[in-house]
């Protein structure tokens, strides 16, 4: 039982490593063969140079607006991982603005508090560069739950509205991604 099987056991796994490491080599050379360019490869591109970030408030949410402002910021620094510029006049300009933060209850407890709401929000981006004027309004939502704490509860708010932030701007950069890949 000893020997025999260990050799086995080795010749079964060299195999095993071998069909995989070759379906890995299949599916890369697919790829590089087809043209495949991935997203950040586009959004290089269009954001190789300094870009001035404007993030608008809403007036009709002055409450969400000072935390929503900090995580767009962050989502768009984080994920364009480019350079932003404190002048408004750079080449590149992406303007963010805010239309609707609204929590609509999706759960109850026995005695009729909310249990659970989701987070909807409406997000434009407006860019203007030297190449592209690009205008999109993409629509996240985020659902989060609520604790008996007022201060779980609004963490649980902040971080679900920072969600639909950072999924708003990914939804832009594919957009953005597409757009340059049909032109």
């Amino acid at each position: 039982m000893g020997l025999h099987n260990k050799s086995k056991l080795g010749r079964n796994r060299l195999k095993l490593f071998t069909i995989h490491y070759s379906l890995f080599t299949l599916a890369v050379l697919l790829l590089v063969s087809c043209g495949y360019k991935p997203v950040s490869h586009y959004t290089r591109q269009l954001f190789s140079e300094p870009f001035y970030l404007e993030v608008s408030l809403s007036q009709k949410d002055p409450d969400s607006g000072v935390f929503l402002t900090d995580a767009m910021r962050e989502a768009v620094r984080y994920r364009l991982r480019g350079q932003l510029s404190e002048d408004p006049r750079s080449v590149a300009h992406l303007k963010v603005s805010y239309r609707v933060v609204s929590f609509d209850a999706l759960g109850y407890d026995p005695h009729g508090y909310v249990e659970r709401y989701r987070v909807n929000l409406e997000t434009r981006f407006d860019l203007l560069s030297k190449q592209k004027h690009i205008i999109r309004t993409i629509h996240t939502t985020q659902e989060a739950d609520v604790t008996p704490s007022a201060l779980h509860s609004s963490k649980a708010k902040r971080e679900a509205i920072k969600a639909c932030a950072v999924k708003a701007v990914d939804q832009f950069i594919a957009f953005v991604a597409s757009h340059e890949v049909h032109q």
